[in-house]
């Protein structure tokens, strides 16, 4: 559920994008209809403002460092 546009992004352990969408907000917030699901195995997900991954898909990588 969401109370403004965002796009997602999951990341899988390579740190590449797996699967983004555009999340408009819904008629009733309150109520989803809509789900946004990883289609693979994913370690992060990122929620940012809507259309700033467009035409970037392939270039991006997340970069998380385990301190362990």
């Amino acid at each position: 559920d969401t109370w403004i546009p965002l796009q997602i992004a999951y990341f899988d352990t390579e740190g590449r994008i797996t699967k983004a969408y555009e999340m408009p907000v819904e008629k009733n917030p309150d109520k989803p209809q809509a789900t946004y699901p990883s289609l693979k195995p994913s370690i992060a997900a990122l929620e940012i403002a809507p259309r700033r991954l467009k035409g970037k898909l392939e270039k991006l990588f997340l970069c998380v460092e385990d301190k362990q």
